[in-house]
C-alpha cells in the first residue's frame, strides 16, 4: 500500500493520523502559554524526513 515504506521506517510503527497533528495546531492557536514567543514544534512520531 502507498506510505507503506515509511510506516515501517517511523519507530512508533505508523504514521500520524490528521487528528493528531490537529490537536497540537489548536493547542497553539488556542491555549498556548502567553510566553512563548516562537520554536519549532516536530510533529513526526520521532521520524525525520529529509528531502
Amino acid at each position: 500500500p502507498e506510505g507503506e515504506g515509511i510506516r515501517q521506517q517511523s519507530p512508533i510503527g505508523r504514521v500520524a493520523q490528521a487528528e493528531e497533528v490537529g490537536e497540537t495546531i489548536r493547542y497553539l492557536a488556542l491555549e498556548a502559554p502567553t510566553f512563548m514567543t516562537g520554536g519549532i514544534i516536530d510533529i513526526n512520531g520521532a521520524s525525520y524526513l529529509r528531502s
